[in-house]
């Protein structure tokens, strides 16, 4: 066969079965599309994965759940106090939640 004619063969089929081909169409974009998502979560996951690393064994992570305020500066202060601590830094992160 030459090729306009596979074309017109391929087009006519399409044609006459539609909701085969717009199903087999929207599988191929769900797939490509979670490939990709998955790919970004793996390379956010290793990014993650390698700032942590950096910290080194000597560095903690606290972070307060359950209060509605973050940490003071008297907190802060206190945290400085404790025997052992070389230094201490702040860092504020906030979610926003529906009052629903």
């Amino acid at each position: 066969m030459r090729i306009p004619d596979i074309l017109a063969l391929s087009w006519r089929q399409l044609k006459e079965r539609r909701l085969r081909s717009i199903l087999t169409i929207l599988a191929i974009a769900v797939g490509v599309t979670a490939i990709i998502a998955l790919s970004v979560q793996v390379e956010g996951a290793r990014a993650i994965i390698q700032n942590l690393g950096k910290l080194g064994p000597n560095t903690i992570i606290v972070t307060v759940r359950g209060r509605m305020m973050p940490f003071t500066d008297a907190d802060v202060a206190r945290l400085r106090e404790l025997n052992g601590v070389s230094a201490v830094s702040l860092c504020s992160s906030w979610e926003l939640r529906s009052l629903d």
